[in-house]
Order: C-alpha cells, then structure tokens, then sequence
C-alpha cells in the first residue's frame, strides 16, 4: 500500500505513512460544526496482485489546505502522493462483516501530478498559496 513507518517524533505520533495511488475522483469540501472548511479525497492505492481491488484511502485536508486542495482535486485519475499520520476505522458492512478503511487525517505533506506522473509538489504551511500558479503549470503539462 505504500511506506509505512514508526516515526519517534512528537509532530507525527503513530505510524507516519507515505500513499501513492489515483484520485478516485473530484475532492468534497464540507465545513465542520465550528466553521473550519473540511476537504476530503479518496485514493485509490493498487494492489502488487492483479486479480486483487484497490484499497482506498481517505485524505483529509482542514482550514487554507483544505480551501486550496478543493480548487485542485477537481477529477478523477490525478496521480496523488500523500504523508502523514495514517489511522484505519473498523465497520460492520451491510452484509454484516466487519470491513476496514484507511485514513491520514494529518496530512503533513501531499503531491499532485497528471496521469504522466509530473508532480507539483504541495506543502502544508509556508508554500500553500505557491500550488495554484503550479497547478496550471501542471494542468499545461498535459
């Protein structure tokens, strides 16, 4: 699924992972009880064996990254590569079997590239207003 590693850092407590996969498609920006714009993305990360589903995984973005992320995940298929604290929920699915899905809720740093594998780097914090201006660049790439 990726590169999964215990980091020994108070910044990224539990298991810090690195997911390379596609868009499955255009991100969704909800706002939470107190206002904060909320933006999420699923990742369809492939599987080593042909015959076996993607796992997906859910990023999620909060306040200027997730306003930005919202206005760049606008389709299906971008290349996406994701770091940060990786979580999984369990569930009972609606055939009552107990189901997984992955989460990085604190997404510490995140690529987009097109479908040739160009990435724009895109990082939490100082360089955030940088990604709109790359992703034309980006875009023209194609």
């Amino acid at each position: 699924m990726g590169d999964a590693r215990i980091i020994e850092d108070d910044r990224y407590s539990g298991i810090y992972s690195v997911v390379l996969g596609n868009s499955g498609g255009a991100s969704e920006m909800k706002y939470s009880p107190t206002g904060k714009p909320v933006t999420t993305v699923s990742v369809a990360v492939g599987s080593i064996k042909k015959d076996m589903p993607p796992q997906w995984v859910t990023l999620t973005f909060w306040e200027e990254m997730a306003e930005t992320v919202n206005k760049v995940v606008t389709d299906k298929g971008l290349r996406i590569r994701a770091e940060g604290r990786i979580t999984q929920e369990l569930y009972k699915g609606f055939d009552q079997t107990i189901k997984s899905k992955l989460k990085i809720t604190d997404v510490k740093g995140l690529w987009i590239g097109n479908r040739k594998n160009i990435f724009v780097e895109v990082i939490v914090g100082d360089k955030l207003a940088d990604i709109e201006s790359r992703a034309k660049d980006l875009a023209l790439a194609e």
